[in-house]
């Protein structure tokens, strides 16, 4: 009898599991980082597209002025609420300009969007929606109602096209992700969806000025703002001449652009399709395939399923389960149809924390080779970011980098931040300067978090902007 007699590899070959990563089950499941004439290749259709994309209504200019030092001492004594709204974690907190200081004051509220204690993404409506919102943050609507005349800005981590009103700025919702199912949000403004619902449930009447930010374009004091963590997408600084040059020489003009000046574009990365072909998109039995067809949105996002965290661990539990098949069941114990698999596993097991994994066993025999897929799929997604990154600068004509970035990927997974710099240094020359920032910190010596400080600092631009196009009207 031979060492192993378990079940035909996936190509037909019988082969120890161990050996997993010197057979063709990489080339079959087309499991690899992009080539350098690839990144190119990338780098240069995403230059075309986010023109293209602009055009056509796909990525979204958002009437946001990037924001800078500068910004705050120009806004002193404005204040808002800053709501986070787009993920199962949502944050809210007061924020005040102090002398141009940004600081948080009072209560700070958090929560968790949940059903029955578990997590929730499937809701019956709109309103259900905003009770799990609110619920989950007690105190908070109570708190909005003491403070009548304190703006709202709220970052909406979901896809919509941004619309000025009387209000403030709008979303008009085009798409929901991250398993997100609200019936009656699509199409819709939310403002008004969220008007409706404070005063039918809680009595709130005030016509309070309101705006909706994406979760990138709030992230505007640097050239690219992104967040790699759950899932995926970049916002860039635009010149408004070059987007009039797109969308025609009156776009903005009546409410004050004027050419020289930048504007913040939502560009929706993720929804390229640019890395399908490279990554064998058309072939079942790829791994971009195998995690397409399990996916909520089968055929989109298709640059967030190779980089976001969400997808990389689908990838590692599809992986994980053909080397159980083969190894009849030795490779790892646990592993179900269940399992949830987190970016945060991704870390351990290329940190060797294998008894962190609480839910899972990962036999011993086995660990190097699981580490070497982790390796590939940190690799596969870091240089497939870094070429899109690349070609947003190439678009923007920009000549360095300086990159705010949120998402516990980019910052927690070990190795990753260092290999996307690995990639744009292929591309752009060793003598390329790059930057990435993901926290501010406050003369007062604290690290406030970016995506609030951000939307606070971004709410307060806009208001004041508002404001004054108002006056002048």
């Amino acid at each position: 009898m031979s060492r192993y007699e378990g079940p035909k590899h996936i190509d037909g070959q019988r082969t120890d599991p161990r050996d997993i990563l010197s057979t063709s089950y990489l080339k079959l499941t087309n499991l690899r980082q992009l080539k350098v004439g690839e990144m190119k290749e990338v780098a240069s259709e995403m230059n075309t597209a986010i023109e293209r994309k602009i055009y056509k209504g796909k990525a979204y200019p958002t009437f946001l002025r990037p924001t800078s030092k500068e910004t705050v001492k120009k806004l002193v004594n404005e204040g808002t609420f800053v709501i986070e709204v787009g993920g199962t974690r949502m944050r809210a907190n007061h924020w005040k300009n102090d002398n141009g200081t940004l600081s948080q004051v009072g209560d700070k509220f958090e929560g968790r969007l949940k059903k029955d204690g578990k997590e929730a993404t499937v809701f019956k409506s709109p309103e259900d929606f905003f009770d799990s919102l609110f619920d989950s943050m007690a105190g908070l609507v109570d708190k909005i109602k003491e403070n009548p005349k304190i703006p709202l800005s709220i970052i909406f981590s979901f896809e919509g096209r941004p619309v000025e009103t009387d209000q403030g700025l709008d979303y008009i919702v085009t798409r929901l992700s991250k398993g997100f199912i609200i019936p009656g949000m699509l199409n819709n403004s939310f403002i008004t969806l969220l008007n409706n619902y404070l005063k039918d449930k809680h009595g709130i009447t005030e016509h309070r000025k309101m705006a909706l930010f994406n979760d990138t374009a709030i992230l505007s004091t640097k050239n690219i703002g992104t967040v790699v963590g759950t899932g995926f997408n970049y916002a860039l600084k635009v010149q408004i001449s070059k987007l009039r040059e797109i969308l025609g020489k009156e776009f903005a003009r009546k409410e004050g652009w004027q050419d020289n000046e930048f504007m913040i574009v939502n560009i929706e990365a993720a929804e390229e399709g640019i890395i399908g072909k490279y990554m064998g998109i058309n072939n079942p039995r790829s791994m971009l395939s195998r995690v397409d067809a399990g996916s909520e949105n089968r055929g989109h996002a298709l640059e967030e399923k190779v980089i976001s965290g969400k997808y990389l661990g689908e990838s590692l539990k599809i992986i994980l389960s053909d080397l159980n098949k083969i190894s009849l069941g030795r490779a790892v114990k646990g592993l179900d149809h269940n399992a949830i698999i987190s970016s945060a596993d991704l870390s351990n097991i290329l940190e060797g924390k294998w008894d962190s994994i609480s839910s899972l066993y990962f036999n011993p025999n086995f660990r190097n080779v699981i580490k070497g897929i982790c390796e590939i799929l940190r690799d596969r997604a870091a240089f497939t970011l870094s070429s899109l990154i690349v070609g947003g600068l190439d678009f923007t004509g920009d000549i360095s980098l300086d990159a705010l970035v949120e998402g516990s990927l980019f910052w927690n997974l070990p190795g990753f931040k260092e290999k996307v710099a690995e990639g744009i240094k292929i591309l752009e020359g060793d003598q390329f300067e790059i930057k990435f920032t993901n926290t501010v910190q406050e003369s007062d010596g604290n690290e406030k978090s970016a995506s609030q400080y951000f939307g606070a600092l971004a709410g307060m631009q806009f208001f004041h902007d508002f404001e004054k196009r108002k006056i002048a009207a």
